[in-house]
């Protein structure tokens, strides 16, 4: 079986010791962020760590209050952080849990 593990911090880590362990993993990739890897590398089961969405590193920022919000939409729109893509933007509730 082949993993990967999508995050990089000390949940992820744990993520990738345990199954790595098992006789019947034979290949374990880890990506800080962004699942692209999948499409190359074809794990069996992909895992996504707690702290890191899948939107992460795909222009997708995650706010965590109204202010933090409004500097992201200033660089996205005023600096154009993102060229040409960040002309629009898409903004959704925040759900924690």
């Amino acid at each position: 079986m082949k993993l990967l593990v999508i995050g990089s911090g000390g949940r992820e880590h744990a993520l990738v010791w345990k199954p790595a362990q098992s006789p019947r993993v034979t290949q374990t990739w880890c990506a800080p962020g962004n699942a692209g890897i999948a499409r190359e590398k074809r794990p069996d089961p992909t895992v996504v760590g707690p702290d890191n969405p899948l939107a992460l590193g795909n222009g997708v920022l995650i706010c965590q209050d109204f202010a933090e919000a409004e500097r992201a939409i200033d660089e996205i729109m005023a600096t154009k952080a993102f060229g040409a893509a960040g002309t629009r933007v898409v903004i959704q509730d925040f759900l924690a849990g």
